[in-house]
This record gives structure tokens, sequence and C-alpha cells, in this order.
């Protein structure tokens, strides 16, 4: 009786493990279930200020999808998110911190959820005995069987099928892909999605100190004598909301010197910013002709005299009604097209039309003429009115 109410008492306060980072090599507990309390946590102080930390990026599985990151260098989910850190590092100029794989038995067995600084930003469902197959455009539909669900990461129509059928969904035009591609997909959308959140003063000086070692006179300049690192901090998370890369660092710098003994204002530094990176901004509209909207003279001049502070310029609720309804229009002509959104108007307007429709249209682009750069033609296909 004695023996087995030790090992009773052993097992009931038995420790749980800590979470791993990519390349530990394991999972962390995310939680316990109710009534089977884990190790006694705070026992000394710091302990307790480890319980206050959080993570800037995590992955929490199912159990039934704990596999993915098993194996010798963390399986095959850890070696896709190594990948993802290096595309958004090329594409946008951001490193990303290290993200945290962990198990939480309060999920679906094979769903997952990714969190940004402990707050959760998306979920989904996985089936790993099954490849995810998306129709492409001018496919042929092979009568596939499986199940109906929605692509994570941008939401199109999609089926969950048997390992069988992926040659032949694949030979009828299918875009086929695994589990762990298509969760890795996910982060990938999210982080870029996220990009001005993830971006931190301490990974902003990191940045910065790399400028500096092949131009120390610049940053020396720079910073502290006209701006703060956390003032540059702005700047650069307010490019990167407009999906503009900083990769360009030395650029955006050069920029900010030559403002700042204008205007401290993030609004203006960052519009100083865009018109320097204006080839960049120019490319990215698409190559040959750049198909956009523009904005009406009237609507432009209110917004420009809103800029300046007018508050009789300022937009009433049916008149911004009418803005996003005339903005939903022009954008499915140009998808028509084959287009992504984009709306060009004057440097003075840019800013506040931005900030107008950036909830309701987070993915239109929005440019000025001062970030036009070389002899690219530009045809209207319609107007933004109120």
């Amino acid at each position: 009786a004695l023996l087995a109410l030790a090992g009773w008492f052993a097992v009931r306060h038995a420790p749980v493990a800590a979470g791993a980072a990519p390349g530990a090599g394991g999972l962390g507990a995310a939680g316990t279930p109710a009534g089977e309390p884990a190790a006694v946590p705070g026992r000394t102080p710091a302990e307790t200020m480890g319980l206050l930390e959080v993570d800037p990026l995590e992955i929490e599985l199912g159990y039934g999808l704990l596999r993915l990151a098993e194996g010798p260098a963390g399986g095959e989910l850890m070696t896709r998110i190594a990948l993802c850190r290096k595309q958004i590092a090329v594409e946008l100029g951001v490193v990303l911190p290290l993200v945290r794989v962990r198990d939480n038995v309060q999920l679906p067995p094979h769903g997952y959820a990714i969190r940004l600084r402990g707050t959760e930003i998306a979920r989904g469902e996985l089936r790993l005995d099954g490849f995810l197959a998306m129709e492409a455009p001018g496919g042929t539909d092979p009568g596939l069987q499986g199940v109906p669900t929605r692509e994570p990461a941008f939401g199109l129509p999609a089926l969950w099928i048997a390992a069988s059928d992926k040659a032949r969904a694949e030979l009828a035009g299918y875009t086929v892909v695994d589990p762990a591609t298509v969760l890795a997909t996910h982060f990938s959308e999210l982080c870029k999605r996220h990009a001005a959140d993830i971006l931190s003063r301490e990974e902003c000086k990191a940045l910065i100190d790399l400028v500096r070692q092949r131009q120390p006179s610049l940053v020396d300049e720079l910073i502290p004598a006209l701006l703060s690192t956390g003032q540059v901090q702005k700047v650069l998370a307010n490019l990167l909301r407009e999906g503009v890369s900083v990769r360009n660092l030395t650029v955006i710098l050069e920029a900010l010197a030559d403002a700042a003994p204008q205007s401290k204002d993030a609004d203006f530094l960052t519009e100083r910013a865009r018109t320097a990176l204006g080839r960049e901004i120019t490319r990215d509209l698409g190559p040959g002709r750049i198909a956009v909207l523009t904005v009406d003279p009237e609507l432009e001049a209110r917004l420009t005299e809103a800029a300046a502070g007018s508050a009789a310029a300022v937009l009433d609720a049916p008149a911004l009604h009418n803005l996003k309804r005339s903005l939903q229009q022009g954008s499915a002509l140009l998808a028509g097209r084959g287009r992504s959104a984009a709306v060009l108007t004057t440097p003075a307007c840019r800013p506040v039309f931005r900030r107008l429709i950036e909830r309701s249209f987070p993915q239109v682009r929005v440019v000025s003429t001062a970030e036009l750069v070389g002899d690219v033609e530009v045809e209207s296909v319609g107007r933004v009115t109120c």
C-alpha cells in the first residue's frame, strides 16, 4: 500500500516539459487537463518571472499533428518554417524571430493555431492521411472524391483527397500540396500580413546595425542625432503595413536623414521614404502598362484639405460609404483584367486616402504620382468618387 501511494504521488506531481524553439528537438506543453496540475509554478522568483514571457510567434498543434514536428531536425514542419523565414527576409527585409512550436490539448486532434505575441490570429485543420487539392483556372474536373474545405492562406475552395488520387489531380491541373506545406504557407502569409507588428525595436536595431557595418557615417548622422530607433521603427512599420519591402534599408535611412530636419512626424517621414523607394514600388505594380484607379478631383481636394487640418473637409458617413462602394466596383474591374487593385493619387492625398480604406480594403495598394519612376505607362480603368 505504501509503494502504491508513493507511485501515485510521483505520477501526480511529475514536472511538465518546457516548450522548444525550432531545432530544439522537442515540443512543449501548452496546458494540462483540468484537475491535473503540472509542477507547481513560481517556486522561485526566477520561475515566476519566466511565466510572464510571451513568445513573438507560436504554432500550437493538436495531438494528431505532433508527428509533423517530430524527428532529429524538428520534423518536416520545422524545415518548412526555416524556408519561410528565408523567403520573408528576401521579400520584405525582415528577419522573423524564432518560432516556438508546442502541443495544445485544448485544440481538436488535427487542429492548429498560430499566435502573435500570445494572441491567436488564425487556426485551421489538417488531414495527415491526404493532400489538399486546389483547382487551377482552366483545369479539368476529373471527378475527384474528397472532403470540401477552404485553403487557409487565401480562402480558395479546395478538397482533401486521398494519396492515391494525387497523380490524377495533378494531371487534371489541380495544385496539390501536402499538409506541412499547407500549414507553412498559412503561417508565411500571416507573417507577411502582420510584418509591421512582428518588427520590434530590438529587431529594428539589429537591421540598423547591419547598415552601420557598411555605412557607419550614415547611421551616426541619423541616430541618435536626428531620430531615435523607435522613430525609425515606426516608419519601417508603416512601410511594411502597406506591403513595401524594407530590405533596401540604406535608401530608407538616407531619405530619413534628409527629411528629419524638416519634420519628425512618422507619416511625413514615411512618405519621403516611399518616394525614395519609388523604383521598387513601381516594379511591384506589375510589368509593362500599369492599370490603376484614379481619385475624383473633388474628392482629392477634400482629402488634401483634411490632411491640412480642415475639419470641414472630413468625409461624413454617407460619403465614406459611397467611396468604399466605388472602390469595390473599381477593384472588381481590375480583378477582371487579372490585375491587383491599385489607386493612384497625389502625394498630399495619399496618406489620408490610405487611412480611410485600410481596414475595409487592406490589400488595395495606394500609390502617389511621386512614387512612379521611369517611363512607365499608366492606364486608368476607373475613378473612385464619393
